[in-house]
C-alpha cells in the first residue's frame, strides 16, 4: 500500500503539531509505502530524517519562512480566504498534482488543516482515499481565543478570521472519506460541521517514563509549551503574573519553570521575576519533567488534545490544568488531576497538592496509569494501521 502524506511545514520542531506529526509518521511507516510532502520549509539532509521513507520532497525551500508567513497572515486580513492558505502562497499546485500522479498512492493522508487547504486544487484523475487528520476543531478554536481578547479590533478580527476558517472546514470535509480527531469532543464539532466523512478518533500517543520523583526536593511548578503563538504567551502570563502572586503569599516561595520555544519573549512582561525561571528554545523538554514538580495547564482555548498534558501523566507528575486543558486525556478531577477554571480556583489547587504530599503522589500515580492503559504509542499506532486498511476498502 502507497501514502501520500501531505505536510504543511517540515516537522523538525518540537511544538505539539510537529511531536504528533512525527509520531503519525513513524507509525505509517511501521507498515507501509509512505511518501512525504512537505509544502515549505527548510530542506532536511539525509541525517535528519528520521522516518522510513520511500520518498520526501519539499516544495517551496525558504530562508525566511517565519517572517513570509508573518506577511501572508496580515495579507490575509483583506482577503476572503483564511490566513491558512494565505501561509502557502509560493506552492506550486500544478508541480503537486504532478508529484501525486507520480506516486499514484493508495491513500492520501492530509494532515492538519495546514495541509488539507488544498484539496479543492487537487486532481481528479486521482482516485486514492483521502484522510484527514483533524488535530483540533480549529474554527472553534478561534472562536474561543477571540473571547480571550481584551482588545475590541482583535477580538474582530480574530472572528473573522474563525468564521472564515469554518468556511475551510466544511469544505475540506466535504472532500474527504475519513476524518481522524484527536478527541470524541472534536470528533462531535466536525461532524456537526459537515456529516460526510467517517469519523475516528485515534489520541496521541506517548512513551511511558521510569522516572520516580524524590519528594525530598524542593517542589516548583512546571509550564511546558511553544509561545510562539500569542495565545499561549497570554496563557503563560495569566499563570504568572495573575496566580502565581497567589500561591506565594506569605513567607512560602515557589517557584515557577516555564520551558519551550520562544519563552524568552515572556521575560519583559512577567511581573514577579524573582519567582520565575525562564528556560527558552530548549534542545529537548523531556529532562525538565524529571523534578519534584506540579504540572500546570493554564490553558483556555478550546478544543484539541494537549500533547504536554499527555507527557506530564507519562511522567507521573500531578496536574492542575484548567477544564480546555484536560479535554480527551480521560484525566478525572480530584482523581487524576485537579482542575481549576479561574485564577483563584487554580491558585488553591496548587496549594492544596503543595500542602499534601499523599494527595500528590495519589494524582501523579492515577494520571500515569490512564496514560499506560489507554495512550501507550503501540497501542495509538494499531489504531493508525487498522484505519489504513479500512480506508483503502472505500470505493472511489
Amino acid at each position: 500500500m502507497k501514502i501520500a502524506f501531505l505536510n504543511g511545514d517540515v516537522p523538525n520542531l518540537y511544538d505539539g503539531y510537529h511531536k504528533l506529526t512525527n509520531e503519525i509518521i513513524h507509525a505509517l511507516t511501521e507498515k507501509f509505502s509512505v511518501h512525504l510532502i512537505n509544502f515549505k520549509g527548510q530542506k532536511l539532509t539525509e541525517s535528519e530524517i528520521h522516518w522510513n521513507l520511500s520518498s520526501y520532497k519539499t516544495m517551496v525551500e525558504e530562508e525566511e519562512v517565519y517572517i513570509k508567513k508573518r506577511m501572508n497572515q496580515l495579507r490575509s486580513l483583506f482577503s476572503k480566504d483564511s490566513m491558512v492558505p494565505w501561509q502557502f502562497k509560493a506552492l506550486d499546485l500544478n508541480m503537486l498534482n504532478q508529484q501525486l500522479m507520480q506516486i499514484a498512492p493508495d491513500i492520501i493522508v492530509v494532515n492538519q488543516l495546514r495541509a488539507a487547504w488544498v484539496l479543492p486544487h487537487l486532481s481528479s484523475k486521482l482516485t486514492a482515499s483521502i484522510i484527514y487528520i483533524a488535530h483540533n476543531c480549529e474554527s472553534l478554536s478561534y472562536r474561543s481565543v477571540a473571547e480571550l481578547q481584551t482588545s475590541s479590533l482583535v477580538k474582530k478580527i480574530t472572528k473573522v478570521e474563525a468564521a472564515k476558517i469554518l468556511k475551510l472546514e466544511k469544505e475540506v470535509l466535504k472532500r474527504v472519506d475519513y476524518c481522524v480527531a484527536l478527541t470524541s469532543d472534536d470528533a462531535r464539532r466536525l461532524k456537526e460541521i459537515e456529516v460526510k466523512p467517517n469519523y475516528t478518533v485515534i489520541p496521541p500517543g506517548t512513551k511511558i517514563s521510569e522516572f520516580k520523583r524524590d519528594e525530598e526536593k524542593e517542589i516548583s511548578l512546571l509550564l511546558v509549551g511553544s509561545y510562539k503563538w500569542n495565545p499561549k504567551k497570554k496563557n503563560a502570563l495569566w499563570l504568572a503574573n495573575e496566580v502565581l502572586p497567589l500561591v506565594n503569599q506569605g513567607s512560602r516561595k515557589v517557584t515557577l519553570k516555564i520551558v519551550g520555544a520562544a519563552a524568552n519573549e515572556l521575560t519583559e512582561s512577567i511581573k514577579y521575576k524573582e519567582c520565575v525561571e525562564i528556560h527558552s528554545d530548549v534542545p529537548s523538554t523531556a529532562p525538565y519533567f524529571k523534578g519534584n514538580h506540579i504540572f500546570v495547564i493554564p490553558e483556555r482555548q478550546e478544543g484539541g488534545f494537549k500533547l504536554k498534558t499527555l507527557e506530564a501523566a507519562s511522567y507521573g507528575l500531578p496536574i492542575v490544568s484548567t477544564s480546555s486543558g484536560i479535554e480527551g486525556s480521560n484525566l478525572v478531577n480530584e482523581e487524576s488531576c485537579l482542575i481549576a477554571d479561574t485564577i483563584e480556583e487554580f491558585a488553591h489547587q496548587i496549594n492544596k497538592l503543595i500542602s499534601q504530599p499523599d494527595l500528590r503522589r495519589k494524582i501523579g500515580e492515577k494520571a500515569k496509569e490512564e496514560a499506560i492503559q489507554n495512550f501507550q504509542y503501540n497501542y495509538v499506532n494499531d489504531l493508525y494501521i487498522q484505519l489504513m486498511y479500512k480506508a483503502i476498502k472505500i470505493p472511489n
